[in-house]
């Protein structure tokens, strides 16, 4: 568990000095009470992907009549196997295109059409190699094939389930809306209230056929340089079945961000995030999900925002993904 840890700490430094090696000069002093804001990852478990899921989020909306285009690209790699119950190996990719309105200076509306892909993919070598050379557990990648795509496992009634299909397909396209309830400033926090629906948009077992409804809160304060960013959210599904796996209803999560102004064009971010159990039917499944991020946010001009960002499992948790690499994008336009 040491050296996880001492490799988790050497990649942190890593980006911190790749962010500092591009920085710009010192971080002038802002009067608001945030930041450039937590990278906006939602869970990329495979099971989860089918419905939408809270991120990270920061209380601000854009002034009235900004238009914010957005695309990121997330690769992920899952290998999860409890035997006798369920196998979970499949790479993960998502490709998103969104983006943001405020019609006000307190009402930001959005939304979201991700296209995802599943299947074998070409990162377990890769993953059992790093794990080999730093001593790390390899989790029982040795054991299986390389590259293979496998999610089916049985049910607590002994029923059995499996998701067949790969391949890229249309997700569950998303709407959404946050409201700007304290503003804040450089002493005082902000908090803002936040919705999303989950439209039935995805392909065969790439999506759902119902709504999903999601609703939270986002809080942040800043502390001279530091800005620390709360959030969480509930969320309700209304289609619960896919491939013969029954998902939880209800559900919720939380996340914790700690932005740092390394200069008045770059933070260095440190988040975590929590996930309630979204699996119902499946014996002897974890009842929660948690990650550790490690990220940067880069302003390249005055309109365009430039994100990176390593998610991790800190413990080898059955239910979540191994690791996740996030790119992302955004500009503003006054419309």
């Amino acid at each position: 568990m040491q050296l996880r840890s001492c490799v988790k700490l050497s990649l942190t430094t890593a980006l911190i000095a790749a962010a500092l090696f591009i920085a710009s000069p010192a971080a002038a002093e802002s009067d608001t009470a945030w930041g450039l804001g937590p990278i906006a990852l939602d869970n990329a478990y495979p099971l989860a992907r089918i419905h939408v899921s809270a991120s990270p989020i920061s209380p601000e909306v854009k002034p009235a009549d900004t238009l914010s285009l957005y695309s990121s690209f997330s690769w992920s790699n899952t290998f999860n196997v409890y035997k006798g119950h369920y196998s979970v190996d499949t790479e993960h990719r998502t490709f998103r295109l969104g983006g943001t309105y405020s019609p006000s200076d307190v009402l930001e509306l959005s939304a979201e059409l991700p296209i995802e892909y599943r299947g074998g993919g070409i990162l377990d070598s890769l993953i059992d190699n790093w794990h080999t050379f730093f001593g790390l557990p390899r989790g029982g990648r040795n054991d299986v094939p390389e590259n293979r795509f496998a999610v089916h496992g049985i049910n607590m009634d002994e029923t059995e389930y499996a998701f067949d299909i790969d391949g890229t397909k249309f997700g569950t396209a998303a709407l959404g809306a946050k409201y700007l309830l304290m503003r804040g400033s450089q002493t005082e926090p902000a908090l803002a209230a936040f919705a999303k629906v989950g439209l039935p948009t995805g392909a065969d077992t790439y999506g759902h056929n119902g709504l999903d409804l999601l609703g939270g809160l986002s809080l942040s304060s800043r502390i001279e340089s530091f800005i620390i960013y709360g959030s969480a959210a509930y969320y309700y599904f209304s289609d619960t079945e896919v491939a013969g796996v029954e998902l939880s209803q209800h559900n919720a999560s939380a996340s914790l961000t700690v932005e740092y102004e390394a200069t008045r064009n770059l933070s260095l971010l440190l988040g975590s995030t929590y996930y309630s159990n979204m699996v119902k039917s499946i014996e002897n499944f974890p009842n929660y999900a948690f990650y550790l991020d490690f990220g940067l946010k880069y302003l390249y001009t005055n309109q365009t925002r430039l994100e990176l960002l390593l998610r991790e499992n800190p413990t080898p948790r059955l239910g979540s993904t191994d690791v996740t690499l996030h790119l992302g994008i955004a500009v503003d336009f006054e419309v």
